[in-house]
């Protein structure tokens, strides 16, 4: 787990300096499914997404290899989440994230 670098100042000066995520919840005719988004703060864009049937860590693994897949970030990209146990999770935290 690290520092809070943004400090609730959600405003970047250039592409893929700061992204954030998170998870929500929707309900269906025939039970929920949850939606990882991930964002660019710059552009407001979701660079990265995935929707599963299911919270496991595999749903943020996801969402973070696409945004990692389109926009290939330079070392130094704040990624900000909760502290939910998904991101905070060894396969998260130690085999995708390029950064420290």
């Amino acid at each position: 787990m690290h520092d809070d670098l943004v400090a609730r100042r959600f405003v970047a000066e250039r592409p893929d300096q700061i992204w954030c995520t998170d998870i929500t919840e929707h309900p269906t005719g025939t039970g929920k499914v949850y939606c990882c988004g991930v964002l660019d703060t710059f552009s407001r864009r979701i660079v990265g997404w995935s929707i599963a049937d299911h919270m496991r860590t595999d749903l943020v693994v996801d969402a973070l290899q696409m945004a990692l897949w389109r926009r290939h970030p330079d070392t130094g990209t704040i990624m900000h989440s909760d502290r939910g146990s998904q991101y905070t999770s060894w396969v998260f935290g130690q085999r995708l994230c390029p950064w420290p």
